[in-house]
């Protein structure tokens, strides 16, 4: 299957950006998908390496160690479609050895992670580092023109000394093939901005998405919708058209003549800090930041996100920035929470009101509420609690979105998660990252 480079040549002129859809087959087995987050512990660079090497082990069972190869021969017994990262995570170098690695594995699932340099102290990329990166890319995958193309493109047409943020989603295709989506962040954070040059990043204009087509006909095609952190976030932008997530909705022509009609998955690579708010007792609790709040509500009823109606946005943080509180890696799904009850070292703040409100605005839920059991909810975001165990490496969140909204019936019980679980990975005597399962970790 080919990928849709660019806009036909008359949407050039009147989109603010250019659009990349790919389509790649994709060994989808089941309608429930299967997520994986990773929250690591904290944000430190010089740690990434070592924990993307650990965390690849652990998803994909590489055999003699984290960067010794795959075992082909070996099931994938805990199979799972999608791995999201945080932003600003992995050096690039470090993604060309562990794509070489995976050129020779099965057919896998996605994985979104933020990218960094290699060779320097920040996580923005020059325009000569992304041509290096683009012509290591390139030696990785049968299929580097259809996929590196589009970023390609677009990176020709930027000159100077810009400075970019990049992501990357990757993944084996169910021919067995490796397929790469490089994408630039197109909303500059608060944090992004800085009166020195070489610290302020320049905003891209390539839209990403990436339309899952399984090898199995009678399983629908999902579309992903990778981000990082601001993207997400409806903010002032120096064109003043917008985020991503508004611009797939009113730029549309910027992919040309096709472009999917429904996003499913918005997978979110950030490195936010978080709000810290206090309950009517005086406990104090973090709560995802308002802008995300507002995004999560916006992409459920508003009518300039359409295509994101029924998209679940799956979000990978550090716990940790700094001085800064960050964490709570999680799922919003537009759907009510279902159960009354999620496993120790989940979150769940839910979008609705007390049963006993008769009329009144809906909010979202504090630790003072009680929504699992006395809410009516409209949405939900499950999310790792903060954890003070500080010899932490990183956590992993495990769930299984077992219906996707769109695939579900308005007239059936709403599909929730399922399946939630976390890993714990903690560095052994021997210096290397081990996972456990939360319930088999010590001191949990």
């Amino acid at each position: 299957m080919r990928t849709t480079i660019v806009p036909a040549p008359g949407a050039l002129a009147r989109s603010a950006f250019k659009g990349a859809h790919y389509s790649w087959p994709f060994e989808r087995r089941a309608r429930p998908f299967v997520v994986r987050i990773v929250e690591p512990h904290d944000y430190a660079p010089g740690n990434h390496t070592d924990l993307f090497y650990a965390v690849m082990t652990e998803l994909f069972e590489l055999t003699g160690g984290a960067v010794d190869g795959f075992d082909a021969d070996k099931p994938n017994q805990d199979r799972w479609d999608l791995t999201t990262f945080p932003e600003a995570f992995v050096p690039s170098e470090t993604l060309i050895n562990a794509l070489q690695m995976l050129a020779s594995y099965g057919p896998s699932g996605c994985v979104h992670v933020g990218l960094r340099p290699s060779k320097a102290d920040t996580h923005l990329f020059k325009i000569s580092e992304l041509k290096n990166l683009l012509d290591e890319l390139s030696d990785q995958s049968p299929k580097r023109e259809d996929d590196l193309s589009p970023f390609r493109t677009w990176l020709k047409g930027q000159t100077g000394t810009k400075l970019f943020n990049v992501g990357c989603l990757f993944v084996v295709d169910s021919d067995g093939d490796l397929r790469v989506c490089l994408h630039p962040k197109l909303v500059r954070s608060q944090f992004e901005s800085n009166p020195l040059p070489e610290r302020h990043m320049e905003e891209g204009q390539l839209l990403s998405l990436v339309t899952l087509c399984p090898s199995d006909p009678i399983y629908p095609t999902i579309t992903l919708q990778p981000l990082l952190c601001s993207d997400a976030l409806n903010l002032p932008t120096d064109r003043s058209t917008g985020g991503p997530l508004m611009a797939v909705n009113r730029y549309a022509n910027s992919f040309g003549k096709v472009i999917p009609d429904h996003v499913d998955i918005v997978s979110v690579a950030t490195c936010t800090p978080q709000t810290k708010t206090r309950t009517s007792d005086a406990m104090v609790y973090r709560d995802w930041h308002g802008k995300f709040q507002e995004t999560f509500l916006a992409l459920a009823e508003n009518s300039d996100y359409a295509r994101h109606h029924f998209a679940a946005v799956v979000l990978a943080n550090f716990q940790e920035i700094g001085k800064s509180a960050g964490g709570l890696s999680g799922i919003f799904l537009p759907v009510a929470p279902r159960y009354e009850a999620f496993p120790e070292g989940i979150n769940v703040t839910c979008w609705g009101r007390p049963k006993s409100q008769d009329s009144g605005n809906n909010r979202w839920s504090s630790p003072g509420d009680d929504p699992l059991t006395a809410w009516q909810n409209r949405g939900f975001i499950a999310s790792l609690t903060p954890n003070e165990i500080k010899d932490e490496s990183a956590r992993i969140l495990g769930c299984t979105i077992h219906r996707l909204p769109r695939e579900n019936s308005l007239w059936a019980t709403n599909a929730s998660l399922t399946k939630c679980e976390i890993s714990v990975g903690q560095l052994n005597d021997a210096g290397k990252i081990n996972f456990k399962r939360m319930s088999d970790h010590v001191g949990i």
